[in-house]
């Protein structure tokens, strides 16, 4: 499953003034939290092998760090963003490598819009770590399971799109908030007694509110639970960290 995700040459990528990007700040680095980041990669392009060889939508593609991998199994790569900074490193990093990409920049499209500047055809999405950006309050959830019926909308009716997010609920998430308070100043804010409901309750609801489009408040079972009446769940695999699902249009049979 390894070797199914190989991660751009750090020289290739786009350096902002701090000189990073969001991929070389999270992948790049050594140990076991990094290496447990790159699997999700793995992971997600595993539970799509049997739609290598197509055509995919990488729908969140950030500064591009996938779209390498994606061009080694697909034969046609579109990449998507609502952020025209990402899009713009993602296409620095995708002429340095000369990737056949497609970059289009989805701020204020509506799915049928989207849909008609990318074309049919596709049987494959990736849609990693963004699920939990994207929604709006005051029905985050449902925002949310809307967003996924409209990105499946883009597939051929038997297409499959995987997605993954973070555990930010159970016993790993106390540890993984435990460790950010212990490297520095950059962690999710919230007391201890929220920590710590979400961590052996379960319990989410008071952070719920804080949900702004980061980590804060985001349950994936609540968004799992949402889902389900709008799409269906093919497949649902974890890891410590993270969820995948591979979701299909509800109506697909």
């Amino acid at each position: 499953m390894s070797d199914l995700f190989t991660l751009p040459p750090a020289e290739a990528m786009a350096r902002g003034s701090s000189g990073y990007t969001y991929a070389l700040f999270n992948y790049y680095g050594s140990g076991p939290i990094p290496a447990a980041k790159r699997a999700r990669f793995s992971k997600a392009l595993w539970l799509l092998r049997d739609t290598f060889g197509g055509a995919v939508i990488d729908m969140g593609c950030a500064d591009g760090v996938l779209l390498p991998s994606l061009c080694r199994h697909y034969k046609r790569v579109v990449a998507v963003d609502i952020c025209a900074e990402m899009l713009d490193q993602a296409r620095h990093m995708a002429r340095n490598l000369s990737l056949p990409v497609t970059f289009i920049h989805s701020e204020g499209m509506a799915w049928a819009e989207l849909r008609e500047r990318i074309g049919g055809g596709f049987n494959a999405m990736t849609c990693l770590e963004t699920m939990e950006h994207v929604g709006r309050q005051p029905d985050p959830w449902g925002s949310k399971a809307k967003f996924a019926a409209g990105a499946l909308s883009l597939l051929e009716p038997c297409g499959k799109m995987v997605v993954s997010v973070p555990k930010m609920v159970g016993p790993m998430f106390l540890v993984k908030q435990c460790i950010q308070r212990v490297k520095g100043p950059y962690h999710d804010r919230m007391s201890v007694g929220q920590m710590l409901r979400s961590a052996f309750l379960y319990d989410t609801s008071a952070l719920e509110p804080l949900w702004n489009g980061g980590h804060v408040g985001f349950n994936h079972m609540k968004m799992e639970a949402a889902l389900s009446p709008r799409v269906e769940i093919v497949e649902r695999r974890q890891s410590l960290i993270a969820m995948f699902y591979v979701l299909r249009k509800a109506d697909s049979h």
